[in-house]
């Protein structure tokens, strides 16, 4: 329902997830939603919300939870969500947002699975793999060939408890080939199921082509 003596305020957007509110001066309160993507229908979503009188101010707090089955598959599907809830406020009231990401293994949280980073550099080749949960690890990996006519290529190697990532950079082993002499750069990135404490290796190795 809506009401013409609300007050619409500014989004607040943390790591994909948005909130929205509206004051209502009527019932001296803010109407607020929360919505953004979870990586697959795996993952549920709860929403607190605490106002804090002395500092007229009110945190909504989005619990991501990873609920992980065993013999449980997940299509590797963005999933949308939307939240809605009521809290007291002002007119002057200071929102904040807070992000917690969990994971539910049997029903039980198991917090030493939360959301990681690791960066990872070798030779010209600098990434990082993020742990999404629910064994799915996302990476980004960037660097750069001697000149026009190399190429790279990207091997992974994966289990549950490792990932094995190498890049080849390849270059010609004839003279004959005119290359620019400038460096070219190269960018992989992609997704790995492995689990949350899976430990990375990560390195960048050159190889000559065949003769032509």
């Amino acid at each position: 329902e809506l009401y013409n003596n609300k007050i619409t305020k500014d989004n607040i957007t943390k790591d994909g997830i948005s909130l929205s509110y509206n004051y209502n001066e009527e019932n001296e309160i803010y109407e607020y939603s929360v919505y953004g993507e979870t990586p697959t229908p795996c993952y549920s979503v709860e929403v607190t919300n605490n106002y804090n009188s002395e500092l007229d101010s009110v945190t909504v707090t989005v619990f991501i939870h990873s609920e992980q089955q065993e013999d449980n598959l997940c299509a590797q599907v963005l999933t949308p969500f939307k939240k809605s809830g009521a809290v007291n406020g002002t007119r002057q009231t200071i929102f904040d947002l807070v992000i917690k990401n969990e994971t539910i293994i049997n029903n039980n949280i198991d917090s030493t699975n939360e959301l990681k980073e690791t960066s990872v550099s070798d030779g010209s080749a600098n990434g990082l793999f993020k742990y999404e949960g629910n064994n799915v690890w996302k990476y980004s990996i960037e660097g750069y060939v001697p000149n026009g006519c190399a190429s790279a290529a990207e091997d992974i190697q994966v289990d549950n408890e490792s990932i094995n990532y190498t890049i080849t950079i390849t270059t010609p082993n004839n003279t004959d080939i005119f290359c620019t002499q400038a460096l070219e750069p190269y960018k992989f990135s992609g997704q790995v199921n492995a689990g949350a404490s899976a430990s990375i290796s990560f390195k960048e190795v050159t190889a000559d082509s065949p003769a032509y």
